[in-house]
C-alpha cells in the first residue's frame, strides 16, 4: 500500500479523528469514592489486592505494663484513614477515635467519635482481637487515639498515632 496524495487527507482524518476519541473519554477518578465511617475491608480499601499500610504505630502502657498498641492506618487505593487498636492480652473493653487536623481552626477536629467494643472483639476481616474506627477521607494529617481495658478490673492505658502536622 501506498500513500498517495488522495490518500493523505483521509490518513489525516483518520489520525484527528483517534486522537479526539482517545482524549474525549473521561479518566477515572483514582480513587474509590466509599462512604464515611465505612469498613475498609468491606469496601476493598484494606485487604486482597488494595495499597494499604501502617503510618503510624504506638504502644500503651499502664505503670509499664504493654497493653497493646494503636496504629493509623491509610489506604492509598481509597485515600482513606482508619484507626486500629490491637490489646496484648485478653481485655474487658478497647475504644477508639479517628481525627482529622484542620488547618483553618489550627485544631483537632473527631472525626468518628470514640467507639466502644465490650468484651472480646473479635474481628474477622484481620482474624484477630482487635478493633477498627470506619475509614474517612482525610485531606491533612489524621490521628488515632485507643485505650485498652485489661480484663479483671485492671487499670487501663491509652495512646495515640498520629501523622506529623
Amino acid at each position: 500500500m501506498f500513500i498517495t496524495r488522495k490518500r493523505i487527507p483521509w490518513l489525516f482524518f483518520a489520525f484527528v479523528l483517534a486522537f479526539t476519541i482517545f482524549t474525549a473519554i473521561p479518566s477515572q477518578a483514582a480513587h474509590a469514592q466509599v462512604p464515611d465511617g465505612s469498613d475498609p475491608y468491606a469496601d476493598g480499601c484494606a485487604g486482597g489486592n488494595a495499597n494499604y499500610y501502617v503510618v503510624e504505630t504506638s504502644n500503651i502502657y499502664n505503670g509499664g505494663q504493654f497493653l497493646g498498641y494503636v496504629q493509623l492506618w491509610y489506604s492509598g487505593t481509597c485515600n482513606t484513614n482508619w484507626g486500629r487498636v490491637v490489646p496484648a492480652n485478653a481485655s474487658s473493653a478497647l475504644n477508639i477515635s479517628l481525627e482529622a487536623y484542620n488547618y483553618s481552626a489550627q485544631s483537632w477536629q473527631i472525626k468518628q467519635d470514640t467507639r466502644v467494643c465490650n468484651p472480646y472483639c473479635w474481628d474477622g476481616a484481620t482474624s484477630s482481637y482487635d478493633f477498627r474506627t470506619g475509614q474517612y477521607d482525610i485531606p491533612g494529617p489524621a490521628s488515632t487515639y485507643a485505650c485498652v481495658f485489661p480484663a479483671g478490673n485492671a487499670p487501663g492505658g491509652c495512646s495515640a498515632a498520629s501523622q506529623p502536622i
